[in-house]
């Protein structure tokens, strides 16, 4: 996401690592999100089509971190919440 690019690597909201399967990949293909920058790209790229309020709320707050005004842990909660949403299996 070209739009992703313009915020620094200090600002890209580094976070401990989560793991998302989505139904979208390959069966047993995970991926590790690190940051709201990833998150972001996760979210609006590769997500599946259940996009709920939790969804909503998870790009709301990785905007924020990615605008310097949420911390970046924030983002990684919003995730995990958006994940179980859909049923999407989460780990760590």
């Amino acid at each position: 996401m070209p739009w992703i690019r313009r915020f620094s690597p200090m600002n890209r909201g580094k976070f401990s690592p989560v793991t998302i399967d989505l139904p979208a990949d390959r069966i047993g293909l995970y991926r590790n999100v690190t940051s709201a920058a990833e998150a972001a790209e996760l979210l609006i790229g590769r997500w599946p089509s259940g996009r709920g309020p939790k969804y909503v709320h998870a790009l709301e707050v990785c905007l924020a971190v990615l605008e310097g005004h949420t911390p970046a842990e924030a983002a990684r909660s919003a995730l995990v919440e958006a994940a179980k949403e859909v049923d999407v299996y989460v780990r760590g």
